[in-house]
């Protein structure tokens, strides 16, 4: 249902589009708090699954909800995607702990070593730049909801900010967590396969 663009741009580009060439010199400092937040947010989506009845169904996502699982490993290449978006830890009564939505097209772009991620559904998308962060990429992104006059750019709108990690969790496999998202969920974690 949510479509993720990724878009990475390397430090000539970054300075000639304007954009920081680190996550640190370009994050929110809500968006920092949040980011610092991921295990908490692991752990609490965890728990209200336990607490509902939803083990069995976080136990069946495998690596995808295993905090742990993130191997050392190439970074996706530019190219066209398949993402699925799993939300964790819902936020109302009565919905779902684990609650995984339909697949939709993503984009992974690399200009001149910048690096974005995009996705795109009938509902919303997320545009966004990963950096890398040793091990890891952080994402930093906005969420536009359908019927915007205009897509949003990360740091616009506090309240449309995406943040989060991008984590390989297979050899053609990578996951982006996002915790503590603005609307319904603790944790958003997005699956990434090649589209072929």
């Amino acid at each position: 249902m949510l479509l993720l663009t990724i878009a990475a741009v390397c430090a000539g580009s970054a300075a000639r589009a304007g954009l920081a060439s680190t996550w640190r010199a370009a994050i929110h400092p809500d968006d920092r708090v949040r980011l610092l937040g991921l295990w908490p947010a692991w752990t609490t989506a965890k728990a209200k699954a336990v607490v509902h009845g939803e083990t069995a169904d976080w136990v069946a996502l495998g690596r995808l909800a295993d905090p742990a699982a993130a191997p050392d490993g190439d970074w996706p290449t530019a190219g066209a995607y398949r993402c699925r978006v799993v939300k964790l830890g819902a936020r109302l009564p009565g919905q779902p702990d684990v609650a995984p939505l339909r697949d939709f097209p993503c984009t992974v772009t690399n200009d001149d070593g910048v690096i974005g991620f995009a996705g795109h559904n009938a509902f919303q998308s997320s545009t966004g730049r990963l950096y890398p962060d040793g091990e890891r990429m952080v994402f930093l992104g906005a969420m536009t909801l359908r019927g915007d006059m205009s897509q949003f750019a990360y740091g616009a709108d506090p309240d449309r900010n995406e943040v989060g990690v991008l984590e390989r969790i297979g050899p053609a496999r990578w996951r982006l967590v996002l915790p503590w998202p603005r609307f319904q969920s603790t944790l958003d974690v997005v699956d990434i396969v090649p589209a072929s």
